[in-house]
């Protein structure tokens, strides 16, 4: 008996007791009628599990998109901070390398100006150092490899 005839057969009997479809049918017909009553809810059961499923995995995939979203954020204004922290040392360097030039072009004995060039220099150079080690700061450590 295919499917379809054992669909239609059911279908009959629906809402008739054990006793009248005993009445009509042969024993072995009403074995596939409830076979495929079962087949039926077992179908049903599974995709409802499935639904489930690709609830579950789209939840999973937005929260991992949220997640992703977010961190590039975070990354976003860390090299935004780290753009603006070189940008400032660039312009510390060249004034340097001005001033230097300066102390370079000067003859003779050192002036006043010039020693006061200098300690501008000194001062300069001190605060380009403790820049850079502020953007070390800024910059994470290496993570070691995990064995």
């Amino acid at each position: 008996m295919n499917k379809e005839l054992i669909r239609q057969k059911y279908q009959e009997n629906v809402g008739k007791s054990w006793q009248e479809v005993l009445g009509q049918t042969e024993h072995f017909k009403i074995w596939e009628t409830a076979w495929l009553l079962a087949v039926e809810l077992h179908e049903h059961e599974l995709l409802h599990e499935i639904l489930i499923s690709v609830n579950q995995t789209k939840e999973g995939v937005e929260q991992i998109m949220s997640a992703i979203s977010d961190f590039a954020a975070k990354v976003t204004a860390f090299f935004d901070r780290q753009d603006t922290a070189i940008t400032d040392l660039q312009g510390d360097v060249k004034s340097l390398n001005d001033q230097i030039a300066a102390l370079q072009n000067s003859t003779g004995a050192i002036t006043p100006e010039d020693q006061a060039l200098l300690d501008g220099i000194t001062a300069r150079a001190s605060t380009v150092s403790d820049k850079l080690d502020a953007l070390d700061a800024l910059t994470p450590p290496v993570v070691p490899p995990t064995t």
